[in-house]
């Protein structure tokens, strides 16, 4: 038998590599394999991403700490630590006491956020159970100090955003107002209607703003509108002795407050229409049924009214509340409009594109 060798491959130690160097690494791995093979699916869905900037610092329940990287080293003035870091106790550092003792004696996981000079600094302890009677902490420090000054900023302009829908709302209202008096300082009926009719449109705007001051987000649900808008108008349209049942079905998308401004006027228009043309001081139902299409939102408006004229057209029709239905869905909402008669009342139904 001939044995030909083919090759070999040989492992050199450089001697630049330090002994503890290895101990650091072992314990790192040895803690990252046992925390893999201990973790429970209650912890996993605690953890987070460590980047290559974050510190990670090891540590026993003896409090000394085993193990620490380039990152945990430099912050090492700043949290308090002593310089040696690997060897001391991490009760040298600024860290809460309290909590590393929690940490170690319950095993449960710890996060905060906690102010060093002008940094802003996340602390993050996982507990690993090494043994019956060992345990070691992953302690990541996580610098999210601009994290925080954006989000800072974020409040700040949510909160002017906040006062600025606030005071429009109010300005809105006072002109509501003013108009209110006239209307009941005129003889004539039809101009007490008409100006009626611009209260409830400017109403409709200043609902829209009201709602976005009220929450953090700068968007409104269309039910939301809807309800509002029919609680205005059933006192400001509706007899005490008028049975008038509003109904909404449907999901309650959001749209945002530019997209609702608009929705809103044209809810106006739809509900004042079926009031004062359709149900014509009778009882009877509004509804408003919601859905998407695709790239649409649809809204499916009707009551339960006398119904529009045989020859009704959308194009030549010279109401005012129409036109404005007609020129706010064509050309703001880029959708769709259209308007027939139903066995019960009358059915609109408009298609807006969804925002992008």
């Amino acid at each position: 038998m001939v044995v030909v060798l083919l090759g070999g491959i040989a492992f050199t130690v450089s001697p630049s590599i330090k002994k503890n160097q290895y101990e650091q690494e072992y314990i790192l791995s040895d803690t990252m394999q046992r925390l893999m093979l201990t973790a429970t699916d209650e912890q996993i869905q605690s953890y987070e991403p460590i980047s290559y900037f974050d510190g990670l610092i090891i540590f026993d329940d003896s409090h000394r700490i085993l193990y620490g990287n380039e990152s945990a080293i430099q912050l090492v003035d700043l949290l308090g630590f002593d310089r040696r870091l690997v060897g001391s106790s991490i009760y040298s550092s600024t860290l809460k006491i309290s909590a590393i003792q929690q940490v170690l004696d319950d095993r449960t996981i710890y996060t905060s956020e906690e102010i060093y000079q002008d940094m802003v600094i996340r602390q993050h302890m996982i507990p690993i159970a090494m043994g019956r009677n060992e345990t070691r902490c992953f302690l990541v420090l996580h610098d999210c100090t601009r994290e925080s000054k954006q989000q800072q900023e974020l409040l700040v302009k949510n909160s002017i955003i906040k006062e600025v829908h606030h005071r429009v709302k109010n300005n809105l209202q006072t002109v509501a107002g003013l108009l209110r008096m006239e209307a009941r300082r005129s003889s004539l009926p039809e101009v007490k209607q008409a100006l009626q009719e611009g209260i409830n449109r400017i109403e409709s705007m200043a609902l829209v703003h009201d709602i976005v001051s009220h929450y953090d987000e700068d968007y409104i649900g269309i039910r939301s509108i809807y309800d509002e808008l029919c609680r205005l108008l059933r006192m400001s349209m509706i007899r005490q002795d008028q049975e008038v049942t509003f109904t909404y079905s449907g999901e309650d998308i959001l749209i945002s407050s530019h997209m609702a401004s608009y929705v809103s006027l044209i809810t106006n228009e739809l509900i004042t229409n079926s009031l004062e043309h359709g149900l014509d001081g009778k009882a009877g139902e509004i509804r408003l049924a919601v859905s998407e299409l695709e790239e649409y939102i649809v809204l499916d408006f009707s009551d339960t009214g006398k119904g529009l004229p045989q020859d009704f057209s959308i194009n030549s029709n010279k109401r005012l509340g129409l036109t404005i239905i007609n020129n706010l869905v064509t050309h703001e909402l880029k959708g769709r409009l259209s308007v027939k008669n139903t066995d019960a009342g009358v059915l609109v139904t408009i298609h807006m594109k969804k925002e992008k």
